[in-house]
């Protein structure tokens, strides 16, 4: 018998720009159950982090330059929201855990590598065990 890594493969196009981060995000919703709209803001510092983390070595300081008020223009900008709403969605963020310190939590930035930008293609691998658990089937 031999072992399949994946049974089913998506091709998605997109370049590497919010439209990328947003799809990122909507694949990864059932992990932050986050809305439309803080989808949109998430997208935005998921690519500005991308953007910061290419000549800021330090997660402090990227923390600190995320939090900028140069970003949050540029988020609010983008994302066509008010300072009130952006506070609103940043207060989110930070009490469900996704951002502490002006840091993303780890788990939602993709791991976009030197290798990933060279060869073109990143890929999102889930995994589902199946269990002998029959107790949800009718």
């Amino acid at each position: 018998m031999n072992r399949r890594i994946a049974d089913n493969v998506i091709p998605i196009s997109t370049p590497l720009d919010i439209s990328f981060f947003r799809a990122w995000l909507d694949f990864t919703a059932p992990l932050h159950n986050l809305t439309n709209s803080e989808r949109q803001v998430m997208a935005c510092y998921l690519k500005k982090h991308y953007e910061l983390s290419k000549d800021v070595l330090k997660d402090s300081l990227l923390g600190s330059f995320l939090m900028s008020y140069e970003v949050k223009k540029e988020v609010m900008e983008t994302c066509n929201i008010k300072p009130s709403s952006l506070q609103v969605i940043l207060s989110k963020f930070r009490k469900t855990g996704l951002m502490v310190d002006g840091k993303i939590n780890p788990k939602l930035i993709p791991a976009i590598t030197k290798e990933v930008e060279d060869s073109k293609e990143f890929r999102l691998m889930v995994r589902f065990t199946i269990t002998n658990d029959n107790a949800g089937s009718n």
